[in-house]
Parts: C-alpha cells; structure tokens; sequence
C-alpha cells in the first residue's frame, strides 16, 4: 500500500486530524501536486458531507476541482458533489417519488 493510500486511510479512520491531513499533501517546488491535492480534498469534502456540513464540503469540493487535476476520479466527483449541493438540486432531491 502507498504511503498516500494510508494517510488517507487514516484520515478517514479518524485517526488524523483534517487540517494536518491536508497539511501533509505532497509537493514539488513548493506547489502541491494536483492529483493528491485534489484527492485529499476530495476525501475531507465527502467527510464534511457525512457530518452535515455543507457550507464546509462544497469548499473542500472547490478546493479538489480548483486543483485542475488531470486525471483523478475525484475531480470528476467533486465537480458531480458540487452540483448536486446546488440548492435547486437538492430541492429536487428532497422530494420523494412516491
């Protein structure tokens, strides 16, 4: 297992602290490398969004997206999670199809 792989492992455990989980993203000439930055705010985001924290989630989801990443997965979901915590979506999402 990749050392990035554990610390996100980690994190999500609760076993590290979100700010020095970000802290901890690798970088090169003093700028961080965008696809670890991009999922390392990716993974903070999607916690914020389990604990209710949306104002929180959607920052951390900019965050990812802003990082231009050219690959990771994330992105494609933060930019997704970023949509869906528009508010006329989740309207549209509070109603149930009954």
């Amino acid at each position: 297992m990749s050392r990035s792989a554990l610390e996100s492992l980690r994190f999500v455990a609760g076993l590290t602290p979100e700010q020095t989980y970000l802290n901890r993203i690798p970088s090169v000439g003093g700028k961080a490398q965008p696809e670890r930055a991009c999922e390392a705010y990716y993974d903070a985001g999607t916690l914020r969004l389990l604990q209710g924290d949306l104002g929180a989630a959607k920052a951390l989801f900019q965050d990812c997206v802003d990082t231009s990443a050219a690959d990771p997965m994330e992105y494609v979901c933060a930019r997704a999670e970023l949509q869906g915590l528009e508010p006329k979506h989740r309207a549209l999402s509070a109603v149930s199809p009954h």
